[in-house]
């Protein structure tokens, strides 16, 4: 992949970091500028020679940049964009790394005029610390990467209810049609991602299954143990609730922001939990074993996957 002139990377905690890292790397980009706010995170950023350069303007950030990389909270990348969209040219394209699509594509739409676009993508990639002192090289490699693709760009008969792969004949199509797209694609591969393709209703669905809810449990099971007994925990409890260690600000703005995806999955959980409550009052256990059965299987199977990669 030809390298572009300039990327701005706009927020510089974990994920942009690691992103200026990775394009350092793989010399994707002549010049990496980092925009954030935060003054610390661009010292840190720039003395670990991940940036090129570094400014709290966005205006500054942006301007010249051939790509623009969302690494904030979701519920400000749309008024983000519009405050850079006067100062980019016209063949920018923007893209993001959030973990919540919806919002996202209810609000910004693909063509942002002047041959200027935008394509969410989000990088399965990252840890409960923060900050880009805790990036590291090869963050991306071989993580899954899932590129949004705008439900208006798939026929009836192409409708997904599963992440297409690159290989799909949906997606080759696509990318002979959609040039953004092709470059998002080869963007990624270079980076070391595997690429997976959904629309953005069934990306948060796949998240809150995975990753929302998932960080909800951990974060509940931490709170409900007695302070009493947190000097002696185990590897288990350690292990198990490590990702409640997470952003307090940013894990509470991306559950208010797939709520409902999170709500239906609240819902089935209390279901079960119900019904375990009510047969271990009964003194039956039909529902633990098939509660505990199910949890070893797919544990195993993530486990036995990543020990052959």
């Amino acid at each position: 992949m030809q390298p572009v002139e300039t990327i701005s990377i706009v927020g510089v905690g974990l994920l942009g970091g690691a992103l200026a890292t990775a394009l350092q790397k793989s010399k994707l980009a002549k010049t990496i500028v980092g925009v954030d706010q935060n003054k610390e995170h661009l010292k840190s950023s720039l003395e670990m020679g991940q940036l090129t350069s570094a400014t709290t303007d966005l205006a500054e950030g942006v301007a010249g940049a051939d790509v623009v990389i969302f690494c904030t909270p979701v519920e400000i990348i749309p008024t983000l964009l519009n405050q850079a969209l006067s100062h980019v040219p016209d063949h920018t394209l923007f893209t993001d790394v959030g973990s919540v699509k919806g919002t996202l594509t209810s609000q910004i739409p693909y063509d942002l005029g002047k041959g200027r676009h935008f394509l969410g993508a989000h990088p399965l990639a990252g840890s409960e610390k923060s900050g880009p002192q805790n990036a590291w090289d090869n963050f991306f490699y071989k993580k899954y990467v899932l590129i949004n693709l705008p439900t208006e760009w798939l026929r009836e008969s192409e409708a997904i209810n599963k992440p297409l792969t690159i290989e799909s004949e949906v997606v080759t199509n696509l990318r002979k049609e959609r040039p953004p797209l092709d470059f998002l694609c080869l963007f990624w591969q270079t980076l070391g991602g595997t690429l997976l393709f959904t629309t953005a209703t069934l990306h948060d669905n796949i998240m809150a299954e995975i990753s929302h809810f998932p960080h909800l449990v951990a974060s509940l099971l931490a709170a409900e143990t007695p302070e009493a007994w947190l000097d002696i925990v185990g590897p288990g409890w350690q292990s198990t609730t490590r990702v409640a260690s997470g952003e307090l600000l940013l894990w509470q703005q991306i559950i208010r922001q797939n709520k409902a995806e999170i709500i239906q999955k609240l819902t089935t959980t209390l279901e079960t939990l119900n019904c375990l409550k009510n047969e271990l009052e009964q003194n039956e256990f039909g529902t633990l074993w098939q509660i505990l059965e199910r949890g070893k299987q797919n544990r195993d199977t993530v486990a036995n996957r990543n020990s052959t990669s």
